[in-house]
């Protein structure tokens, strides 16, 4: 027997919902993961400013007082709290907020983005992704002649600062919105078949 009217108006139907669908959650789905991403972006480089501004800079170096600098670092190492760190140009640790189990992690980073000299990257470590973010802090005259502060203040020619935070909890959230966008649609599309084909029979 061939296929009945009713059924190929059904699946032309069906078809198109089902394009329909497929384009809103992909494109929600996108709006959604830039957006966290660049929410997770604007936290980090809103860290690296308040670090950037404890800093003192001086014509002859920029100082750095470990007591009177202090980020939360949050949960750990597995959290979504900021890590970072404060160095001298040549990678040498002057002050970090840091898990010990990430310290190495976050020193691979820093020294990675200061050889390629990158603002930022995404990074692997333990099963994760990562955000670590990169500035520097230079003297107000760099030609200057660079004199080591004495006392409780720490000078240097240079210092680089890295922050890093995890993406794991966007990523989560981009895991739960795609299972809820599937769901729906496909609730969506089951629900317009079973309705759809009882309207074509009543109609025709």
């Amino acid at each position: 027997r061939g296929v009945t009217l009713t059924s190929r108006l059904t699946v032309i139907a069906l078809a198109a919902l089902a394009v329909v669908l497929a384009g809103f959650s992909t494109a929600l789905y996108l709006v959604a993961s830039d957006h966290l991403y660049r929410r997770a972006d604007e936290r980090l480089t809103a860290a690296a400013s308040v670090l950037v501004a404890a800093a003192e800079i001086k014509p002859d170096g920029v100082e750095w007082e470990p007591a009177e600098r202090r980020l939360p670092v949050g949960s750990g190492a597995g959290g979504d709290g900021i890590v970072w760190s404060v160095t001298d140009p040549d990678g040498k640790a002057v002050d970090r907020a840091v898990p010990a189990d990430a310290a190495d992690f976050l020193a691979d980073a820093a020294a990675h983005l200061r050889e390629t000299q990158r603002p930022a990257k995404k990074v692997r470590w333990q099963e994760g992704r990562w955000l670590v973010r990169q500035e520097r802090v230079e003297a107000a005259n760099p030609a200057a002649t660079f004199a080591p502060a004495t006392g409780p203040e720490q000078k240097f020619p240079a210092l680089v600062v890295t922050v890093g935070a995890s993406l794991e909890p966007v990523r989560a959230t981009l895991r739960e919105l795609a299972a809820v966008l599937a769901g729906v649609s496909l609730a969506v599309w089951l629900l317009a078949a079973v309705a759809g084909r009882a309207v074509c029979r009543w109609a025709l």
